[in-house]
């Protein structure tokens, strides 16, 4: 896998904005220069398990501007245009199972944390609730996401004082960046958590 992985095709900076992270391009180390923390993001958004935006069969997924949680040796998934590329501002994780970040991101960092049909194990529930703003910050997920992740995901942030808030567009259509999950019809399936009072 690693073997492939650097062969691999470098990543769609065209589509993608650069947000020059140091360790995109890196495996899984402890040895590295920056940590990122509300001081010096270049975007509000982490999307766990993302690949930046892409397109398949005509439909767009994923965004041009987010940091993007990904196991250290995945590239961007087949049937996708950029398929077989590294992924654009891509933070490593040790492997799928094991999605600690906390040598790459400080707790309290982003704004939204995305993460769009895929699994959740217990870690990477613990992973997204740490890197939220604990005052503004949202977690959305949203696409095909089964019942036992979002019961895992629920448990952790029950925990954690996160509130369960219905969908609504008006929450992400007005945010720069975060207009992709409405756009393509993903509101009846999103579930937005967040640290304030629940709205009545």
């Amino acid at each position: 896998a690693q073997k492939s992985w650097e062969l691999a095709a470098p990543p769609n900076y065209i589509t993608n904005t650069n947000l020059g992270l140091v360790c995109s391009e890196s495996v899984y180390d402890c040895h590295h220069s920056t940590m990122l923390s509300t001081a010096n993001i270049k975007s509000n958004i982490l999307d766990f398990w993302g690949e930046g935006r892409t397109t398949c069969n005509g439909v767009s997924t994923g965004f041009t501007n987010s940091y993007n949680v990904n196991y250290q040796f995945q590239v961007v998934s087949p049937g996708a245009d950029d398929a077989g590329k590294k992924i654009p501002n891509r933070i490593p994780t040790q492997s799928h199972a094991n999605s600690d970040i906390a040598m790459y991101v400080n707790s309290n960092t982003f704004r939204f944390v995305t993460l769009m049909s895929a699994p959740i194990n217990e870690k990477a529930a613990q992973e997204m609730i740490r890197v939220v703003q604990t005052d503004s910050g949202m977690i959305i997920l949203y696409g095909s996401i089964d019942e036992n992740s979002i019961r895992c995901f629920e448990n952790q942030a029950i925990c954690c004082n996160l509130f369960h808030d219905k969908f609504t567009s008006a929450l992400v259509d007005s945010i720069e960046g975060l207009e992709n999950i409405v756009l393509h019809g993903h509101p009846q399936c999103t579930r937005v958590y967040h640290k304030s009072l629940p709205r009545t």
